[in-house]
């Protein structure tokens, strides 16, 4: 049987391998071994205790309606802004 480095030379050197080669090379890997036992628990910490709750944030602003004056796409906001823009985009 070759050995690893006979069979990476076969697949490195563009030669096209034959299908020897490839049960060449399953051989020199070995076979897959069975699955290991689970690690012991507890390797990572305890979670914290739980912080304080933060203060509420301010009140966001959304769009009210939308309208058209002919020449801008008016927004009326939440807040009772308005923002102009022009409409179609220009």
């Amino acid at each position: 049987m070759p050995t690893k480095d006979e069979l990476k030379q076969v697949f490195v050197t563009g030669a096209v391998p034959t299908q020897q080669n490839f049960h060449d090379l399953i051989d020199v890997a070995g076979v897959t071994g069975p699955k290991g036992d689970t690690g012991p628990a507890g390797l990572k910490g305890d979670a914290g205790p739980a912080g304080p709750k933060g203060d509420k944030g301010a009140d966001g602003v959304s769009v009210v309606s939308a309208a058209s004056d002919g020449t801008n796409l008016v927004l009326t906001l939440s807040d009772n802004n308005t923002i102009s823009v022009p409409w179609p985009s220009q």
